[in-house]
């Protein structure tokens, strides 16, 4: 709204009656704050049955005499129903955010842990069964989950070569041949078994 001295003179405002309230005249305190204190003036008031925040900046002549100001004003509850409401749709997307990153992180650690250490502890519990024909665990990996399945899998084929060896020279002896001597390097404690054969 636009004022000449004190009065409105255009207006997007509508009386109570629902015409232009042109002739609106400004209030005491609001008049005080523009044309005495000569400032901006900020004010919550109620204007035609309702209220709002009323801003009013001074407008002066070429002399640098007040002679009216601009208004603006918003409604107070509107603008409180507003806030509100932006607060509700921030939360929901806050919370829509946090759940979609909560599955993301759960596909990936179900991904790049959780099955990879499956497939391993399986190829152990085959190590533990005798099951040593099974195929070997494929993960491709350098780290941790990578250098586990490669020794799991390094294990399964270090038993394999000395079951295998074992059965060979006991293969050999089984048909008389004493002389069949193993070749096959073992390590560790698995020394002992190749010294017995």
């Amino acid at each position: 709204s636009v004022y000449k001295g004190t009065e409105i003179v255009a207006t997007t405002f509508f009386s109570e009656k629902g015409e232009r309230a042109i002739g609106t005249q400004m209030s005491a305190d609001a008049k005080k704050g523009v044309f005495s204190d000569d400032i901006e003036y900020q004010v919550e008031e109620v204007m035609f049955g309702t209220r709002v925040s009323s801003n009013y900046l001074p407008f002066k002549d070429g002399n640098g005499n007040t002679i009216g100001a601009i208004y603006s004003g918003a409604n107070i509850h509107d603008s409180y129903n507003e806030i509100v409401t932006s607060i509700y749709i921030n939360i929901i997307i806050a919370v829509i955010v946090v759940t979609a990153a909560c599955l993301y992180m759960f596909y990936i650690v179900r991904k790049y842990v959780t099955r990879p250490l499956a497939e391993v502890a399986n190829a152990s519990n085959n190590l533990i069964e005798g099951k040593l024909n099974e195929d070997d665990v494929d993960i491709y990996r350098y780290d941790e989950v990578g250098r586990l399945t490669d020794v799991v899998n390094k294990t399964a084929a270090e038993f394999r070569s000395y079951i295998g060896d074992i059965h060979a020279v006991l293969s050999n002896i089984e048909n008389g041949n004493l002389a069949y001597r193993s070749t096959l390097e073992y390590e560790g404690d698995f020394v002992r078994i190749k010294n017995s054969l």
